[in-house]
């Protein structure tokens, strides 16, 4: 299940308590399900708690006030390895790096181009409603600003995987007037003359002791070989490819064996993995996509209809459409 650490999700609370709006007034014990949701929260909760806030106080730009809360203490090992880099272009290198300890749902890759370098952002699996995308956009530009304040560094263009909204007045005061929509992925473009900016926080000794750390909290997350699987069906499912045992072990270059035999000693399955992943993300397309039934079961990597809806039957104990009707039924945060 794709999650978020818990802490980044504190910040945008934080944002939106601010606008008078608690989470007792989404679900009553909600602020109590969160404090013990442990170190990371599922991304299916994050969104539809920032949708009910931005529907709760008609602010589609609620995302936006993320920027005021941003800093590197939310990011935990990752954020004291990127404050103690020499320079920005060493920060957002690690902010890369280090990704994974922050969400499994999502990728970050840094393309430097003529002149420019373009920071990108990629949902795997269900689009991420758009506070979502502009909280992620703001906390980066946010935390770039908190490690060279003086510079005050603003994007040549910034683009966003969602329609483009009516009303642009609140995207352009922080990302300026070069935005562009319906984008394949998320990303903030700047001149790569950034790369070079020293941060006051550079602490050589310190950068070798914070990222030993963090590099050993990113082999313990990843050398699970179940997290290595789910990321894959994420990233599989997000390009609505099938993926059987057979490509998993080749893209993990192992054999079908030994990544059965890997599993197993983890008690899990690949089976039981991709039936989860797939069952999550039914939910999220029939919830809050308008996609017809066909494409939903095509984007899970289903050859015939009738298996999708004996899927269904499994997980919801209905048909897909019985399960969107259901959904959409009992509100927002069903």
């Amino acid at each position: 299940m794709p999650t978020l650490r818990t802490a980044n999700f504190e910040l945008m609370l934080e944002a939106i308590s601010q606008q008078g709006l608690t989470l007792e007034e989404y679900k009553p014990g909600a602020t109590a399900a969160i404090e013990q949701a442990g170190e990371f929260i599922a991304l299916e909760r994050v969104y539809d708690v920032l949708r009910w806030a931005a529907k709760a106080l008609d602010n589609p730009d609620i995302g936006l006030l993320a920027y005021r809360h941003a800093h590197t203490g939310s990011l935990n090992a990752a954020g004291y390895a990127i404050m103690s880099s020499a320079t920005l272009g060493d920060a957002l290198e690690r902010l890369v790096e280090y990704h994974p300890l922050t969400s499994n749902g999502s990728e970050l890759s840094l393309e430097r181009q003529a002149g420019s370098v373009m920071l990108m952002g990629i949902e795997l699996g269900c689009p991420a409603p758009r506070p979502f995308i502009d909280a992620g956009a703001a906390l980066i530009l946010g935390l770039i600003h908190w490690l060279v304040p003086a510079a005050q560094a603003m994007p040549l263009r910034v683009q966003f995987s969602y329609p483009r909204p009516n009303d642009l007045s609140a995207l352009e005061q922080l990302f300026g007037k070069h935005l562009s929509f319906s984008a394949p992925c998320s990303a903030l473009v700047f001149a790569d003359s950034i790369l070079s900016l020293p941060l006051k926080t550079a602490s050589p000794a310190l950068e070798a002791i914070h990222r030993q750390y963090a590099n050993a909290q990113l082999r313990t997350q990843l050398d699970s070989m179940s997290k290595r699987i789910e990321r894959l069906v994420h990233r599989y499912l997000h390009k609505s490819m099938p993926l059987t045992l057979e490509l998993a072990a080749e893209a993990l270059g192992s054999t079908r064996r030994s990544l059965q035999s890997a599993l197993e000693a983890e008690g899990a399955s690949f089976r039981a993995l991709l039936d989860e992943e797939r069952k999550y993300h039914a939910h999220q397309m029939l919830h809050y996509s308008e996609l017809t039934v066909k494409t939903i079961a095509s984007r899970l990597g289903y050859y015939e209809i009738s298996s999708f809806h004996k899927s269904c039957h499994r997980w919801f104990g209905m048909t897909p459409s019985r399960y969107r009707e259901q959904c959409l039924g009992a509100g927002p945060h069903a």
